[in-house]
């Protein structure tokens, strides 16, 4: 930081003293100095305000809403390999059951949001109808859902709740 304004003050006070003396050069040294330290006070006050944000969201977090809604992403679509399975024979009926009964459980978790019970509850029923398109579908909705309980995560690039059930809305 400290070459980038050495630089710019130098090359102002070059550029004055070859276009117009002394003078010139004092004065394009002091306006190249005092826009550099504007943009870094503006730089450093942008810094504060998203380390403040940022820091706002993993202290206030729900890591309960995001725990469960992980454990029962991970339950869903560990049922949803059951019932699809990449192989002709490669889950017998017994952990198919029970990958069936792991997922109900997770999606029915009291810490699980509203939202996410909804989404999860809408996959479970595509998965247990058997249709792929449908079961593809319902978990590229469950997935944002998910999303939006991450510590961390904007929630502006995974979408609202609101959107979502707008989405499921119009799709059926």
């Amino acid at each position: 930081m400290t070459l980038l304004v050495v630089c710019a003050v130098g090359g102002r006070g070059c550029a004055g003293w070859f276009l117009g003396g002394l003078r010139a050069s004092q004065i394009g040294a002091a306006a190249a100095a005092l826009a550099l330290l504007a943009c870094v006070d503006l730089s450093s006050r942008l810094c504060d305000l998203r380390l403040k944000e940022l820091l706002d969201r993993f202290l206030n977090a729900d890591v309960g809403a995001e725990a469960a809604t992980e454990a029962m992403l991970a339950a869903v679509t560990l049922y949803q390999a059951t019932v699809f399975p990449l192989t002709l024979h490669g889950v017998n009926a017994a952990e198919r059951d029970a990958r069936r009964s792991a997922a109900y459980r997770m999606a029915a978790d009291e810490n699980l949001p509203r939202p996410a019970q909804v989404a999860a509850a809408a996959a479970l029923e595509a998965i247990d109808v058997g249709d792929a398109k449908t079961t593809s579908a319902e978990l590229f909705i469950l997935r944002p859902t998910t999303r939006a309980y991450r510590v961390g995560w904007s929630a502006g690039s995974g979408g609202s709740s609101t959107e979502l059930d707008s989405n499921r809305r119009g799709a059926a």
